[in-house]
């Protein structure tokens, strides 16, 4: 029995880890995605220079454009949902966990990893595509350990 608890309680602290690497993760993501308006703009004026001759960029044009890649890129939504599941995350394997958990810490796995999937295929920041990579190989080693609880 004492074997038990100690493998629990190490499980545990493993998945407080992977956890712990997530949420950095997610982190960065949120504040790339910040400097996404400036970037897209960056790019996208020297994309139409580049189509124009070097000729000028219309400011009104460029705002326009720069709003509706905005829209097409915005990963507002996941990231509060990315951190939401994490605080959810948190409160299973944390003090006073309810019972079993087992079921639940897998369908948050798959909500996280659908998260960071969503995240990078929207996103056309490589950064952003790394960190959700980087997301899906913890919640990998998350899902391994979850198989061995109930």
């Amino acid at each position: 029995m004492r074997q038990r608890v100690r493998e629990g309680r190490q499980t545990v602290r493993q998945l407080g880890v992977h956890i712990q690497e997530i949420g950095r993760s997610a982190a960065r993501i949120e504040r790339r995605f910040k400097k996404q308006p400036a970037l897209i703009r960056r790019k996208l004026r020297h994309r139409l220079e580049e189509l124009n001759h070097r000729a000028p960029v219309s400011e009104e044009r460029l705002a326009e454009e720069t709003a509706y890649l905005m829209q097409r890129y915005d990963l507002a939504e996941e990231i509060l949902r990315l951190k939401s599941h994490l605080g959810t995350l948190r409160g299973l394997i944390g003090p006073g966990r309810p019972g079993p958990v087992g079921k639940k810490l897998d369908f948050l796995a798959q909500e996280i990893t659908r998260e960071a999937n969503t995240s990078s295929s929207k996103s056309q920041d490589i950064e952003i595509i790394k960190e959700g990579l980087a997301i899906k190989n913890q919640m990998e080693s998350i899902r391994q350990h979850v198989q061995n609880i109930e």
